[in-house]
């Protein structure tokens, strides 16, 4: 339990520093590469694996789990991950998009991130107040927030804003999932080859 303890901390760890390190741009795009990249190694690693150059499930413009999509899905309907994981993580292929192909600036002060930010918060409101009551004055000292109050004052979400701000509170989460997702990969199981005979 604690070798998963350590996977999740290592992970969270590794990707807040990444994405503090990128431009607002950056680090929803990385975040969502992050997370698209692991789905694919959990989906790989629970498939018989394949023994050709490059996997055709994954890879190329025709295959069939080639898309972050694809594999979101594909991870819930092989219960890899929970319902709420879905919707959430498909917010954040929106939001990805949305950096990614507009082609005038955007940032989280914009409405429209802000309202998907704010209902990925609220989908996991019990996991944010988890993070914010435990790990609160790291955050508020890397946010440089001085003289932070102990409780918070209101709703959880709304206090966990008004102090960290969107972005921060959206890679704060976004390392969470990470971490949560390199769990779940590390206690993957390969399915082995069909060996019987032909049915």
């Amino acid at each position: 339990m604690s070798n998963n303890h350590d996977i999740l901390a290592e992970k969270f760890d590794e990707v807040w520093r990444l994405l503090k390190s990128e431009g607002v741009r950056g680090s929803v795009i990385v975040a969502a590469a992050i997370h698209d990249d692991i789905l694919k190694q959990i989906l790989s690693a629970h498939l018989v694996p394949c023994n050709d150059k490059a996997d055709y499930l994954f890879d190329g413009p025709n295959a069939p789990i080639g898309t972050m999509a694809a594999r979101i899905d594909l991870a819930y309907r092989t219960a890899r991950i929970s319902s709420q994981l879905r919707q959430s993580l498909h917010i954040v292929r929106k939001l990805r998009n949305d950096f990614a192909h507009l082609s005038s600036p955007i940032d989280f002060d914009d409405t429209s991130v802000r309202d998907r930010t704010k209902h990925l918060l609220d989908l996991n409101r019990s996991f944010i107040e988890l993070i914010w009551l435990k790990f609160r004055p790291v955050i508020f000292e890397a946010a440089g927030v001085i003289g932070s109050p102990d409780i918070y004052k209101d709703d959880v979400v709304t206090d966990m804003l008004e102090y960290s701000g969107y972005r921060q509170t959206f890679e704060i989460w976004a390392s969470a999932v990470a971490g949560g997702l390199a769990e779940i990969y590390a206690e993957t199981e390969s399915l082995k080859e069909y060996k019987g005979k032909p049915k």
